[in-house]
């Protein structure tokens, strides 16, 4: 879920990341915390966006505008019909099916691993991203004919 808005499903989300030898990984931003009652705090307090009327915690702004939109907004109608194509794990919506696809990938269970400190990462571009400012490596350019 994109959301949590109880420690139930706060610890839900702590057990679809990957716990590598101790270490909590932040399911929004992928910071690491040596507990999980510290990673509780940190999505609680200084990673989530939370929805004024019902006080669920979103990664980003925009996921807790779409949520206002969807369920707290008059015109929740428009939303859904400009916004067509819904994620069947979560309330994400998106107006093209490539924007749902993307999107899927943070659901998979398939995980990009670092060669360098074996973090797991759902996406390549996270992976890539992390690759860049954790370990200063650059990309290599692709040659193939």
């Amino acid at each position: 879920s994109v959301a949590s808005s109880t420690n139930e499903e706060l610890s839900a989300n702590q057990s679809d990341v990957a716990v590598t030898g101790g270490v909590y990984e932040c399911y929004m931003c992928h910071k690491s915390f040596s507990g999980a009652a510290i990673l509780k705090k940190h999505v609680h307090t200084l990673c989530g966006t939370r929805c004024g009327e019902c006080l669920m915690v979103y990664k980003s702004t925009t996921a807790m505008m779409q949520h206002d939109k969807l369920h707290h907004s008059t015109d929740a109608a428009a939303f859904k019909k400009t916004n067509r194509f819904e994620c069947k794990k979560c309330e994400a919506r998106f107006k093209t099916p490539k924007t749902l696809q993307t999107h899927m990938a943070h659901h998979s269970s398939d995980r990009f691993s670092c060669e360098i400190c074996n973090r797991e990462f759902t996406l390549a571009s996270a992976l890539k991203f992390h690759k860049k400012t954790a370990h200063g490596t650059k990309e290599e350019p692709d040659i193939t004919p």
